[in-house]
């Protein structure tokens, strides 16, 4: 079923061949898409997308089997893997199964309805489903460029307040200088004043 709707879809597709180039492309794609870049975690060997159809396909030498430790849930990629991508979702998807209760269930949609909750909606054929977490479905590395921005906003902020702390610092040592410059030249003025007067006696 797979091969079939590759070989009808191929015509008005983009390919691109080899890992290295196949994994920029679907990234982008899954970027572009508000999708994480894990969704997918297949050794691509071939990558098709036709944007008029909104169709894809990922084809691998090995099928492949995956496990997604934050929520301890396992997958199975086989050699050709499609589904029709859409703005926070893949639908129709074939050649990818969940496991569940030790056995395999053939998934079928996979739907981000609000990314503000953070969730994702997994179903299976037949209807039955779940959510996760996105940061689930999302590569290491972009959880450590995440946090990595965490940590530097966080810094910014810090700086931020050092600054104005320094600042008002500065004010205030200003501001005590000037009331030292006036005691001074008031008693400056005294001094002179009474010099003056010390004067008018004599």
């Amino acid at each position: 079923m797979s091969s079939q709707q590759i070989k009808s879809q191929r015509e008005n597709a983009v390919i691109y061949h080899g890992e290295e180039l196949c994994r920029q492309k679907f990234y982008e794609l899954l970027d572009n898409f508000s999708l994480p870049r894990g969704v997918l975690p297949v050794d691509m060997v071939e990558f098709g997308y036709n944007q008029s159809t909104g169709f894809i396909w990922l084809k691998q030498e090995n099928k492949k089997v995956h496990k997604f430790p934050l929520i301890n849930k396992t997958a199975y990629y086989d050699t050709e893997v499609t589904a029709f991508i859409e703005k926070g979702r893949l639908r129709s998807i074939t050649g990818v199964k969940g496991k569940e209760f030790c056995a395999w269930f053939r998934l079928g949609n996979m739907h981000i309805k609000d990314p503000s909750s953070g969730k994702i909606e997994v179903a299976i054929i037949g209807g039955l489903g779940t959510t996760y977490p996105i940061s689930a479905f999302e590569l290491q590395d972009d959880k450590d460029d995440d946090q990595k921005k965490r940590n530097q906003d966080d810094k910014k902020k810090r700086n931020g307040d050092d600054k104005n702390i320094n600042e008002d610092d500065k004010d205030e040592d200003q501001k005590n200088r000037s009331e030292n410059d006036e005691d001074d030249c008031q008693k400056i003025r005294n001094k002179d004043d009474k010099d003056d007067g010390q004067k008018n006696r004599n």
